[in-house]
């Protein structure tokens, strides 16, 4: 792989659109399937190593997604590159996220990805998430209508 080509565009925005769609609807066996079984998750958390492995983090994501209302991830057009044959993608993303209790932050970040097919499917290898912005959100910002369900 040198080139970057449109079929590998597409398979990228669409893993990504899985991703996001399984966030919404807090997916955990539809947001897990978009990981390689060996895959690395690095979050900017102090004191929080990388998670290491599919299982990891799903298991990770899975106990910490039910205290969330829901969760809005919003990623903007990625700028995609090959780089010594391994396909790579930059993500700046939205998020707000409403806790159970009614509380709220909104993030501006970069996610930097590096991905690998994996049982005949573009997956994700790695995953380095960077804040950018983060601003507390009140109660009155907002009202949570409900997903429309799996596409």
């Amino acid at each position: 792989m040198t080139d970057l080509t449109p079929e590998m565009a597409l398979a990228v925005t669409q893993l990504y659109g899985q991703y996001a769609d399984a966030i919404h609807r807090l997916d955990a066996e539809a947001w897990g399937d978009t990981w390689c079984s060996d895959a690395k998750w690095e979050l900017p958390l102090d004191g929080m190593p990388p998670l290491e492995g599919r299982d990891t983090i799903v298991a990770t994501w899975s106990s910490v997604m039910p205290g969330f209302k829901v969760v809005q991830h919003m990623p903007f057009a990625p700028l995609l590159k090959v780089e010594n044959g391994v396909l790579c993608a930059r993500w700046t993303v939205r998020e707000q996220l409403v806790k159970q209790d009614g509380e709220g932050e909104e993030l501006l970040g970069i996610y930097d990805d590096t991905h690998r097919e994996e049982d005949g499917k573009l997956r994700y290898q790695t995953r380095r998430f960077k804040v950018l912005y983060r601003r507390a959100l009140t109660p009155t910002d907002f009202e949570i209508m409900e997903h429309p369900g799996p596409f």
